[in-house]
């Protein structure tokens, strides 16, 4: 066989004694051609081929989509990694331009596909491992996923020089009406039914009060090991969280979570009741770690074509909740102070690992009967002239976020302090009796007001009132108003006033000099 240069084809002698040459085409396959009976003839012929090629424009072939989704999924690394293939095998590679040259996709057909998967039955867990399609569609969130990764991957397409746009650009999903309608949580009553439910097995009910009472999330619950369960000779039990299943964390950050009572009960007894829990915590009958997306058998599914009911369902739980939700159950009672004292937002974030208190708000619902009791007690305990001495202070400098020094705000998930005159709801104090001295009245009404802010009591809306109308009554407020009018007597009104202020900053110092000396 003759050598030649790359590009310029091959000949070959055959076992027959004669010869054909291999040239490459345009579409980057390689074809012999026929058989010559002596190798010149085969040369020319190759010559005379090359020639006409060389006249061709040349056409860059680029891999069908499925090829490149192979590629580019087998080198992508993220903690994702196993929920993108499964994402790009039940989604992507449905869509009818799967084997398609990436380079021929299009808008409309990207639509089209978006169209079907609006249609496409939603997958659930289904009894002895895998899915089954479920009667109702996937969510907009997973046909969001499933537009992501197509983008994504075009978009390295791009960066590889196969494509030079992505179809995928600016194409959306609205999001589902109604969305915040869509997280909620259990009840107390809901969550003793659950955990007393006869009719569940003992240790997926301990696996439920462990979600409920740590937050964690699902992947974080069964990627959970003994190295990292912190409950011997130690007066603060803790787990650290590292994992998610086999992967990372979703922020790809460690976490401490300390453990209530119910959620340390909770750890031991099962531990004690799975002598084939060694390594993962919460483990199949064999020890080893559960798939991804196990939910512990919440759902209802299908076994053999017959339907079987999940916990919810054993439970009575009729509300369309998820084994998700138990993480937000976590959240909601805790910031309402369900178990004990209310924990703040800041507090249920870090327990959370949330990234911001703004996600934290979102999953920390409150329930409308919380919110109905709250109302009641503060509109019969406060009455209709009390206003809380976080909202006296706004538009004075002072950031709202804040609330005034030595006073706890009452917000959702606060509450008030406790060692506050009462922590349900607001005392209404009776005002001062007013004096006819305006100067005397105003130093009467304001030590009022300081000594209510100091000992973190409410103040009254007519204290306040007081104080202004007594303020305003002030000797400083008269003259000032006469400098700002003018005229002959301006002078005289100014040294008056700056008299009344030197007489006052005097007498304040040598009051404070006196409660200094006197150790006030």
């Amino acid at each position: 066989m003759a050598r030649r240069q790359n590009g310029q084809g091959t000949v070959e002698r055959l076992s027959s004694g004669r010869y054909r040459f291999r040239i490459a085409l345009p579409d980057g396959k390689r074809k012999w051609s026929p058989t010559f009976e002596t190798e010149k003839e085969a040369l020319e012929m190759l010559q005379a081929s090359l020639s006409v090629l060389k006249n061709i424009p040349q056409v860059k072939i680029t891999p069908t989509l499925r090829v490149w989704g192979e590629q580019w999924l087998g080198r992508r690394r993220n903690r994702n990694m196993d929920s993108d293939r499964s994402n790009w095998k039940n989604h992507v590679e449905t869509a009818l331009f799967i084997d398609s040259p990436i380079s021929q996709i299009n808008r409309i057909d990207i639509r089209n596909w978006l169209r079907e998967l609006e249609r496409k039955p939603a997958l659930v867990p289904a009894v002895g491992g895998g899915f089954q399609r479920a009667d109702w569609s996937i969510s907009s969130n997973v046909q969001r996923k499933a537009l992501n990764l197509l983008r994504c991957a075009l978009s390295d397409a791009i960066e590889d020089e196969l494509i030079k746009t992505n179809p995928a650009d600016g194409l959306k999903i609205e999001t589902d009406p109604d969305l915040e309608d869509q997280w909620t949580y259990l009840t107390e009553d809901e969550i003793a039914q659950l955990l007393h439910c006869q009719q569940i097995d003992k240790n997926k009910r301990l696996i439920y009060q462990f979600a409920i009472y740590t937050g964690l999330r699902q992947g974080e619950i069964f990627g959970l090991r003994w190295d990292d369960v912190y409950i011997e000779k130690t007066n603060a039990p803790h787990i650290i969280v590292r994992r998610s299943f086999s992967g990372p964390t979703k922020n790809k950050k460690h976490r401490k979570v300390p453990l209530v009572e119910r959620a340390l009960s909770a750890l031991v007894e099962f531990r004690d009741r799975n002598p084939q829990s060694t390594e993962i915590v919460f483990c199949k009958p064999d020890g080893e770690m559960y798939s991804v997306g196990y939910d512990n058998g919440w759902s209802d599914r299908k076994n053999k074509g017959r339907h079987q009911a999940g916990h919810k369902t054993l439970a009575k739980i009729d509300r369309d909740v998820r084994f998700h939700d138990l993480r937000h159950t976590t959240a909601s009672h805790l910031i309402m102070g369900s178990w004990g004292t209310p924990w703040s937002i800041y507090e249920v974030k870090n327990l959370l690992g949330h990234s911001s208190v703004t996600v934290t708000q979102r999953y920390a619902h409150l329930s409308h009967e919380y919110l109905q009791n709250k109302a009641s007690v503060t509109a019969l305990d406060c009455g209709p002239n009390l206003v809380h001495a976080r909202f006296t202070n706004e538009g004075l400098g002072h950031n709202p976020e804040m609330g005034v020094t030595g006073v706890e705000p009452v917000t959702f998930g606060f509450g008030v302090q406790e060692n506050s005159p009462k922590k349900q709801g607001l005392t209404l104090i009776k005002s001062v009796q007013t004096v006819q001295d305006p100067v005397q009245t105003l130093k009467n009404v304001s030590i009022d007001v300081l000594k209510l802010v100091a000992n973190k009591t409410p103040v009254p809306a007519g204290l306040l009132r007081e104080l202004t109308n007594a303020a305003l009554c002030h000797p400083f407020v008269q003259m000032i108003g006469k400098l700002q009018q003018g005229g002959d007597f301006v002078l005289d009104v100014a040294c008056e006033l700056a008299a009344h202020v030197i007489s006052d900053c005097d007498l304040l110092t040598n009051k404070h000099m006196e409660g200094t000396q006197n150790g006030k």
